[in-house]
C-alpha cells in the first residue's frame, strides 16, 4: 500500500492515478476473497467521485465565507475624509442643497470607463497599470474627489463602481 501512497502523493498522478491505484488495490483484495473485481472498482470510483465533489463544494463554500468576512473587515485607508452623519430622512436628489435663484446649478457626471473585468482587473484599474489599454487610475480619481468634497459640505458624490470601495 505504501507504493500506492507514493504514487498518489507524487503530484502527477491526478484522477487517473487514483483510478489506477484503486483498481489495483481493490481488485487484488476482491480477487483474494473470490469476488468480482469490476463491481468493486465501480463502487470505489463512485465513492471517489463523491469525495471529490464534496471536497470541491466545501472549498467553494469556504471561499464564499472568506470573501464575505474579508469584505466586512475591509477598512478604507489613505483618505482624509471625516464622516458626517446626515440626520435628514431625505435621500437622492432631495438631499442636494437647495438651488439658488438666478444661479446655474451644475451636476458634473464623470465617466471613467473603469468597468471592472471588461478590459482590466480591479487592481489594474485601481492602480492604473496597463495604461496601453486605458489610462485610468481609480485611486487618483477617488483621492481627487475626496479632496474636493472636503472643500465644501454642499458637494455630493455617487460612485457606481462599488468594487473599488474595497480598496
Amino acid at each position: 500500500m505504501r507504493k500506492h501512497h507514493n504514487q498518489l502523493c507524487d503530484g502527477g498522478a491526478g484522477l487517473g492515478g487514483v483510478r489506477s491505484v484503486l483498481r489495483e488495490s481493490h481488485q487484488r483484495k476482491n480477487i483474494a476473497k473470490g469476488g468480482a473485481p469490476r463491481l468493486d472498482l465501480l463502487r470505489s470510483l463512485r465513492q471517489t467521485r463523491k469525495m471529490v465533489f464534496t471536497r470541491n463544494r466545501l472549498f467553494l463554500l469556504c471561499l464564499l465565507m472568506l470573501g464575505n468576512i474579508a469584505s466586512t473587515l475591509t477598512i478604507p485607508t489613505g483618505s482624509s475624509a471625516i464622516p458626517t452623519f446626515n440626520t435628514s430622512p431625505r435621500c437622492g436628489y432631495q438631499a442636494c442643497p437647495d438651488v439658488k435663484p438666478n444661479m446655474l446649478n451644475v451636476h458634473l457626471v464623470a465617466h471613467t470607463h473603469d468597468d471592472v473585468g471588461w478590459l482590466k482587473t480591479v487592481d489594474q484599474y485601481y492602480y492604473g497599470s496597463r495604461s496601453n489599454i486605458q489610462k485610468a487610475g481609480v485611486q487618483y480619481i477617488l483621492d481627487s474627489v475626496v479632496q474636493e468634497l472636503l472643500k465644501s459640505t454642499t458637494r455630493r458624490f455617487i460612485f457606481v463602481e462599488s468594487a473599488f470601495m474595497q480598496k
